[in-house]
């Protein structure tokens, strides 16, 4: 993947406003940030409920620790505890994404190299679509990079437009 990003680049030297060139790069980072996490998804996953805040913390500094680079799944119903995970995330510098549920959340944490691969995708799928507004594997991509960090909502969407652009696709659908 690596070598991949680097013809990319190159590529994108003669052609910088191809939405193809775009999308194929971001793939190659998301694959890329994939393999930082290693062989489990997510790399790390807990229930945090009956846990005070300072367990809490303590279940994250050893995810943090042990995963290095990936995807930290906790769930967690206490206020107190949401918020001193969404914070601590915050300060390592990890993607952070709170999911809302009937009792409590989940909270998803993306962390390390698999953090700043991801980014690096998700923004050039997003510049693929600023191209080529009528692009549908950019939206078919920046969908599953969504559904693969917990944001469902945000996932359905990309998909779905996706889905407009090409309604032959019968795998979207």
């Amino acid at each position: 993947y690596a070598e991949a990003i680097r013809v990319y680049d190159e590529a994108l030297i003669i052609r910088p406003e191809n939405a193809e060139i775009y999308t194929a790069i971001g793939a190659a980072y998301y694959e890329l940030g994939l393999e930082q996490a290693g062989p489990n998804w997510p790399s790390w996953e807990s229930d945090l409920a009956n846990r005070t805040p300072a367990a809490a913390l303590h279940e994250l500094q050893a995810a943090i620790a042990q995963t290095g680079s990936g995807y930290i799944v906790l769930k967690a119903e206490q206020p107190e505890v949401i918020q001193a995970i969404q914070k601590k995330a915050q300060e390592v510098g990890a993607y952070l994404y709170t999911a809302q549920l009937r009792h409590g959340a989940t909270i998803n944490i993306v962390i390390g190299q698999t953090n700043e691969l991801f980014t690096k995708a998700r923004s050039a799928y997003f510049r693929a679509i600023d191209l080529k507004p009528t692009y549908g594997p950019a939206y078919r991509n920046l969908g599953s990079f969504y559904m693969k960090i917990g944001q469902h909502d945000a996932a359905v969407d990309y998909l779905e437009k996706a889905h407009q652009l090409d309604p032959r696709d019968t795998e979207l659908e």
